[in-house]
């Protein structure tokens, strides 16, 4: 969930950072350990105005992306309402 402001291209961004960042394996008392990392996107005030709104489009998009392979990122489409 990203308040934007239009800004889609620095939600992106970010995305990719943190999706790039946790796909690193990492050790956690002498166990190697790999973890992936969906993200669901919306922009405001495009996709809602109000928290229940962005938040239930956020949730869409994070599915969608988890249905795409996961370790990746989606951004909320008005299509995905179509789709429940």
């Amino acid at each position: 969930l990203v308040g934007s402001g239009g800004q889609p291209g620095a939600a992106r961004h970010l995305a990719e950072r943190l999706v790039d960042a946790i796909s690193h394996p990492f050790l956690i008392r002498g166990h190697q350990v790999s973890i992936g990392l969906s993200v669901g996107i919306c922009l405001a005030p495009e996709d809602g105005t109000d928290g229940d709104t962005l938040l239930k489009h956020a949730d869409l998009a994070l599915y969608r992306a988890k249905g795409a392979g996961r370790s990746t990122y989606r951004f909320y489409e008005p299509s995905m309402d179509a789709a429940q």
